[in-house]
């Protein structure tokens, strides 16, 4: 299991570090923070996109579709009590050379992709203290 670490940086928001990368997270002004970087909200549902396109875009190239790229436009909403994510919307572009027929099949495998998995399934979240 690779370790991420969430860190504040007093004045400058936070900064998760996982394996070689320093990232910048941080909410936008209308939510207190000062648009640094994404939210967390926002990184969940990039996530979601990233990891859905990276499933289809392997299976669209083990089968040779490669007139273009695969693309995923994500949405979501928050609700308020409680305040969590209550709805992604995905739209995913694809390479102009799958034909309509396999349309059905791409949503069901994008089921399959980790990210997906896992929020269909939460995870136990065990919080140390120390």
């Amino acid at each position: 299991m690779d370790l991420i670490t969430a860190r504040n940086e007093p004045g400058s928001g936070w900064t998760l570090r996982l394996r070689k990368h320093a990232l910048a997270v941080d909410p936008d002004p209308e939510a207190g923070g000062t648009d640094r970087g994404p939210s967390p909200v926002e990184l969940l549902a990039a996530s979601l996109g990233a990891c859905v396109g990276m499933t289809v875009e392997a299976w669209c190239r083990a089968r040779g579709y490669a007139d273009g790229p695969v693309t995923v436009n994500l949405t979501y909403v928050k609700g308020d009590l409680p305040r969590r994510v209550t709805r992604f919307t995905l739209d995913i572009e694809l390479p102009r050379d799958v034909p309509a027929s396999k349309h059905a099949l791409i949503k069901r495998l994008v089921h399959g992709c980790p990210v997906h998995r896992t929020l269909e399934t939460p995870p136990d979240i065990e919080v140390e203290v120390g």
